[in-house]
């Protein structure tokens, strides 16, 4: 299988300092909004899911690159 046949399988994921990003807003809002608790645990949902989008699809590419 060919280099361009893999990157057209594999959906683009996005630089690591995307996801800096996304913690960083994550703790200016538990800084500004501290009452806001419903908030904060849709916010670590959303965390969760990115953390766990992120170590699936980097486990999936190592097992397809073998």
């Amino acid at each position: 299988m060919t280099d361009q046949n893999l990157n057209q399988r594999i959906p683009p994921v996005p630089p690591i300092h995307h996801h800096y990003q996304i913690f960083a807003l994550s703790l200016q809002c538990y800084v500004l909004w501290p009452c806001d608790v419903m908030f904060h645990v849709l916010l670590e949902q959303l965390m969760d899911l990115i953390a766990q989008k992120n170590t699936k699809s980097c486990f999936e590419d190592r097992t397809n690159g073998r």
